[in-house]
């Protein structure tokens, strides 16, 4: 599949904006060092709050210094305050830790530091509480996804986790947390969106073919079932052929006419997609169908011009549903067409040409966005013509589904790049994925170093995974394969792709390897979470007052 990765890492860069987001602080001030051999006091503030302190409180405090077992804390609200250490943990000044006191006396406290088990069970508690909410199993767990994200647990963001959780009951608290940590609509759709993403049931590709099914069916009903329509009454059969010929008719020009940059899709021609043998045998037939005199000399010109080979697919399919429309009754002959499969053939290849993505465009700048731009257009353009015509809804179903999953990733592009790539090839379909690991501020910025993968579902491939570091114009890709026969595959070929990149100007390294641990790409653990680094438990103290 030729790519031109200059251009895709240029829209991406083009299409990124910087976003910034800051949940946690690190609760430490950068006091370090002992006090050795210097007093450790108090000052007359902490002093006032010792003396409301009770045995099995607890607090916060950074650590200013320490002097044999006597720790200098200081609070929250800048008071320090001195007590005896009763523990022989591991304490460093600069630390902020969570204590708990142990004893009280007329000289002052003594205290122990927690574990980090019990300081987040007492943040939990402490959020929950300044939350107003209860301390239910689960509560907790929702305190904790949060936690996991690096996400503030203040009144605020718990109050939305819980009513989005009362809103979708079924849906998974993790699920929630990360569309609002994305910052993605918590809806119904996005939801769905997000767990087929996890169980890698997200493919555009599949929801087109099941869209470009539903659409031949039209088609297939019109050549299939007219005879028995026409059997049935004459009159009212001919009109509903005339009235699904002439829908037909509409969906075609729809699809067709929405191209990328405004431009007309261009159709194959008929040689591109059958062989000569076929081409005779399908142009014989056409020139014997019994038509009217009307159609007879339009029949004689398309006979000629599929044998050639020089009618496309498009003009082919026109010619047909024109015939039905101008003389109904020519249905009864086409159910008898030889080579029924031709039509199928046919079909499929409409949708292929109009619905899918063709290799060229990925190497034209904004060839992406072009694409699901005119894919959302046709969908908008072809919803009242499917209406009058989806009696089991199926179709207005994959419709949906491919515009939920196109505004899901528009919405996921806020935060990191991603996108599908549902492309066709003359005789396979390949899905195809890309991730850029590289953030958001970084692309927008214009920095030369990108990381990405690259995976490919493909027919006699099976999964691909393409691992790329480009750094100015020097390219290193990782190629990760399922069996040492791909691997000795792809190893013949490499010096294509190599001469390809160095023709475009870059400079390029390669690798491969068999996925011999079974172990693939986690789409929430690899890309979407990859970035969040465990929280230390000190980090936990800036956010209890949010």
């Amino acid at each position: 599949m030729p790519v031109n990765l200059s251009s895709v890492f240029n829209q991406i860069r083009d299409s990124s904006s910087a976003k910034t987001s800051s949940n946690v602080s690190n609760g430490a001030s950068g006091v370090s060092g002992a006090l050795n051999g210097t007093a450790v006091t108090g000052d007359a503030e902490g002093m006032a709050v010792l003396r409301k302190l009770l045995a099995g409180d607890i607090f916060y405090g950074e650590v200013v210094g320490i002097d044999d077992k006597t720790a200098l804390l200081k609070l929250s609200d800048g008071s320090l305050v001195n007590a005896r250490l009763l523990s022989n943990a591991n304490i460093q000044a600069g630390q902020a830790l969570t204590f708990i006191v142990e004893e009280t006396s007329q000289s002052g406290i003594s205290i122990k530091p927690l574990d980090i088990s019990q300081q987040q069970s007492v943040f939990i508690s402490k959020a929950l509480e300044a939350a107003g909410l209860a301390e239910s199993s689960d509560n907790i767990n929702m305190v904790k996804e949060l936690l996991s994200l690096n996400m503030p647990v203040d009144a605020g963001t718990l109050g939305e986790m819980v009513k989005y959780s009362l809103n979708f009951p079924d849906a998974n608290p993790s699920t929630l947390a990360s569309l609002m940590r994305l910052d993605i609509p918590v809806t119904a759709d996005n939801i769905a969106q997000f767990e087929s993403y996890k169980s890698y049931e997200h493919s555009i590709l599949s929801d087109l073919n099941k869209l470009g099914g539903g659409l031949s069916g039209i088609f297939e009903e019109i050549v299939f079932y007219g005879k028995e329509a026409l059997l049935a009454d004459s009159r009212t059969g001919e009109q509903n052929i005339l009235n699904q010929a002439e829908l037909f008719s509409r969906i075609t020009d729809t699809l067709y006419s929405e191209g990328t940059n405004g431009q007309a899709v261009q159709s194959r021609t008929m040689a591109e997609v059958f062989d000569s043998g076929t081409l005779k045998e399908f142009a014989e037939a056409v020139r014997k169908l019994p038509v009217s005199d009307d159609n007879r000399a339009m029949l004689t010109k398309l006979s000629l011009s599929i044998l050639e080979g020089t009618a496309t697919v498009h003009e082919v399919l026109d010619s047909f549903t024109n015939i039905l429309k101008s003389q109904p009754s020519a249905a009864s002959e086409l159910q008898n067409f030889p080579g029924t499969d031709f039509f199928n053939r046919l079909l499929s290849e409409m949708i292929n040409e109009t619905l899918k993505l063709n290799p060229a465009d990925l190497t034209k700048e904004e060839g992406l966005k072009s694409y699901y731009k005119r894919i959302k257009n046709v969908l908008d353009k072809l919803s009242d013509d499917i209406a009058s015509t989806d009696k089991t809804g199926d179709l207005s179903k994959s419709m949906d589904s491919i515009r939920s999953n196109i505004d899901f990733m528009n919405d996921l592009n806020k935060n990191m790049t991603y996108f599908q790539m549902p492309v066709r090839f003359s005789e396979s379909d390949a899905n195809g994925e890309l991730y850029v690991f590289t953030n958001k501020r970084a692309l927008a910025e214009g920095r030369d170093n990108i990381s990405a993968l690259l995976h490919l579902d493909m027919e006699h491939l099976g999964p691909v995974d393409v691992y790329v570091h480009l750094q100015g114009m020097n390219v290193s890709t990782n190629f990760c394969l399922e069996s040492e026969q791909l691997l000795d595959f792809v190893y013949s070929n490499i010096d294509k792709l190599s001469r390809r990149l160095e023709a475009l100007g870059y400079s390029t390294t390669f690798e491969m390897k068999v996925n011999d641990d079974g172990k693939h790409f986690d789409f929430v653990e690899d890309f979407i979470n990859r970035d969040i680094t465990p929280r230390i438990t000190s980090q936990y103290i800036l956010d209890i007052k949010a």
